[in-house]
């Protein structure tokens, strides 16, 4: 499970719609079946009032605002109410994964009486739960920063997490270490699952490569390391690069790399001598060369008519030898 703070929810502006509104107002009446609940509209009842303040939030639009107001209430009255609601204050704000872990202790917690009050539970949780997705996520290096999207989810290690669908960008991050950025596409409600390997800066440093030529494919010591640019860690010492592309002449160098060092390395290309790589330019050297050797031939077996002497009335021929 994630436990997220109200502070690290990206507050939006919903309008609630009269079915929520209905949900809401038979939720208040579940206060009542608790005999703990009787004094619900007892202005003296804090957590009365709390979930009051709440409701009349949520029911504003103010969904943060009334999250802040159900915990208030939910740590002065365990009621199972205060669960529903919060489930549906997070589905305003569009955080999936928290508003799905209400919505099950809800379900599990609440009394058949209550959960009768919400007959559409089980289409609503199946609907917040095609907006979640399950990462599955495993790091060589305790002790690491866990983000997705810019929000922190935890620290390694860590079990299974239960984030928004969609594509996002996860990250992990350590001091002494490089960090690590995936980019990932989280199916709806399935899984997906990443390894990730955290290198120590005491023992390699990150380089990338680029080049101004454009995209290139990149080798290093003879492993594809992908296109240019790519950002990629190495281990301190000497290293082999190959850099091609298509129409243009295969760089191969070398270059070392520091212990702790982040640096950023581009590379010259060449165009190749395309002319001299194009088949229709053999072609015609190979018409052109056929064409002249039968030019020459002809020349030099075709019978040309003797032509006059110069000295009339007689011609020259050749004589025996």
């Amino acid at each position: 499970m994630i436990a997220v703070r109200v502070s690290e929810v990206t507050v939006r502006s919903h309008r609630i719609g009269r079915g929520t509104r209905l949900a809401f107002a038979a939720l208040a009446l579940s206060w009542m079946l608790s005999p703990r609940g009787a004094r619900a509209d007892d202005v003296d009842d804090p957590a009365a009032a709390a979930k009051k303040r709440g409701d009349e939030l949520m029911l504003g639009g103010k969904a943060a605002e009334a999250l802040s107001a159900y915990a208030e209430a939910y740590a002065l009255r365990k009621d199972p109410a205060l669960l529903y609601n919060r489930g549906r204050a997070y589905q305003a704000l569009g955080d999936y994964p928290a508003s799905l872990d209400q919505l099950e202790m809800f379900d599990r917690e609440a009394t058949p009486e209550l959960r009768a009050r919400v007959p559409g539970l089980v289409v609503l949780m199946t609907d917040v739960r095609s907006h979640v997705s399950t990462l599955a996520l495993t790091c060589d290096v305790a002790g690491a920063e866990v983000r997705l999207r810019d929000r922190t989810l935890g620290i390694t290690p860590v079990a299974s997490l239960r984030v928004t669908s969609g594509k996002g960008r996860v990250e992990l991050a350590k001091d002494g270490y490089f960090t690590v950025v995936r980019e990932l596409e989280l199916p709806p409600g399935g899984s997906a699952s990443v390894d990730v390997h955290l290198v120590s800066k005491q023992t390699s440093g990150q380089i990338t490569i680029g080049s101004p030529a454009g995209p290139a494919r990149v080798t290093v010591d003879a492993e594809t390391r992908g296109t240019t640019p790519v950002e990629i860690v190495l281990a301190a010492g000497s290293h082999r690069l190959e850099l091609t592309r298509d129409g243009y002449e295969k760089v191969e160098t070398s270059f070392v790399v520091t212990a702790g060092e982040k640096r950023e390395l581009g590379f010259p290309m060449e165009r190749s001598s395309t002319l001299l790589r194009q088949w229709w330019f053999w072609t015609g050297l190979g018409v052109l060369a056929v064409g002249g050797t039968i030019g020459a031939y002809v020349a030099l077996t075709t019978e040309r008519s003797p032509d006059s002497g110069s000295i009339p009335p007689q011609r020259i021929s050749l004589g025996r030898f």
